[in-house]
């Protein structure tokens, strides 16, 4: 059976300290490791996961500060609460101590009491800490899967009816198609087959972003660039999308902005999922317009539309996974995850999105990137 008893990590470099510490531990039922300096703890650290650290400030090698300053770097240790342990004389230790967030304090020679009365101390903060955010955290994960059974059951079943009620039609000897009904039969599984692409897509990418895989890949490619290159060839493409849905396109591209350091491929598939937003939400022989500025020391992208607009209580939402405007109203064929995913992928490149929108006129989404 596993034991479950807490344990400390004891980083002292004069002997007898450490082992009258680990004796008073023991005793009050405490596991504990022990480490002679900084360094020694954290190589402990790479195979052990106290949960709490008590440790003298002044040793040879790596001193409690530098200790701290290494632990608190490595995510999953962060959160470990610090103990120091120093002379009554250090009183300039324990103000700068205090200063750089250590959660306790005990003076030598220690006293198995108050040593004991400040872990039982940390341990129950730590306790309600996590209890706490294991709650939070159950409680996104339901609403989690709430949303994503809502979307599996609308927006992966409606095109998967599709197309096997339409295959069903095609495979049926009995029924006969002119070449029009057959192109439309055809076109209606290709649309179906697409929106199923899409939206296996955007969990695939909303997935890597979650995973930090997105940022990586800004690391490893990102490159001085201008906006308007990225916006500019995909300007074709858009047109094609406009002149299919009865659109008119406008754009206006400033000259002369700054460079930006961007992940190309990244801020193209922000910027169509931008445009592919101003399509869906237009109205009917409406217009999309583009443009690029420099103001107030800000490079930016905006496109806006003369569709629906959104309610002003729903601004702040329309940026939440899952969430669409008025979505048991309107067929919108997605699952609510596009202006979320463009939004994170600005952010990881150093930019932003934000939106104006009057119900009724339309609106206008604004990429903005510090110059």
């Amino acid at each position: 059976m596993e034991n479950s008893n807490p344990k400390i990590l004891v980083v002292e470099d004069d002997f007898q300290n450490r082992q009258l510490i680990n004796i008073y531990l023991s005793r009050s039922g405490y596991d504990t490791i022990l480490a002679i300096n900084g360094r020694d703890a954290l190589d402990k650290l790479k195979t052990f996961t106290p949960d709490i650290i008590v440790s003298d400030i002044s040793m040879p090698h790596m001193n409690g500060f530098e200790l701290y300053d290494q632990v608190k770097n490595i995510p999953q240790l962060r959160s470990i609460p610090f103990i120091f342990l120093t002379a009554h004389s250090d009183i300039e230790k324990r103000r700068y101590g205090k200063e750089i967030g250590s959660d306790d304090y005990l003076t030598k020679p220690i006293e198995r009491e108050d040593l004991i009365a400040s872990i039982k101390g940390k341990l129950k903060r730590v306790h309600e800490i996590r209890s706490t955010t294991e709650a939070q955290m159950l409680q996104q994960v339901d609403e989690l899967k709430r949303n994503i059974l809502s979307v599996i059951t609308h927006e992966v079943n409606t095109p998967l009816f599709i197309i096997k009620m339409t295959a069903n039609l095609l495979l049926d000897d009995t029924l006969q198609f002119n070449p029009n009904e057959l192109q439309e039969l055809l076109l209606r599984i290709k649309r179906s087959g697409e929106r199923l692409d899409s939206l296996l897509k955007d969990f695939l990418v909303s997935a890597r972003i979650a995973m930090g895989e997105a940022k990586k890949e800004f690391d490893e490619a990102k490159q001085e660039t201008d906006i308007n290159f990225i916006v500019t060839h995909l300007q074709h493409k858009f047109r094609k999308v406009t002149d299919a849905n009865n659109l008119t396109l406008e754009s206006d591209f400033a000259s002369n902005l700054p460079v930006l350091l961007l992940h190309v491929d990244q801020m193209a598939d922000v910027v169509e999922r931008l445009f592919h937003n101003a399509v869906k939400f237009n109205r009917e022989n409406g217009a999309i317009g583009m443009r690029t500025k420099y103001a107030e020391g800000k490079v930016i992208f905006e496109i806006e539309d003369s569709g629906i607009g959104i309610p002003a209580k729903e601004i702040e939402k329309i940026f939440d996974k899952f969430y669409q405007v008025n979505r048991a109203e309107m067929e919108q064929q997605g699952a609510g995850l596009g202006l979320t995913i463009a939004r994170d992928i600005a952010r990881i490149n150093g930019g932003d999105i934000v939106v104006e929108s009057k119900e009724g006129v339309g609106s206008v989404f604004r990429l903005i990137f510090p110059a």
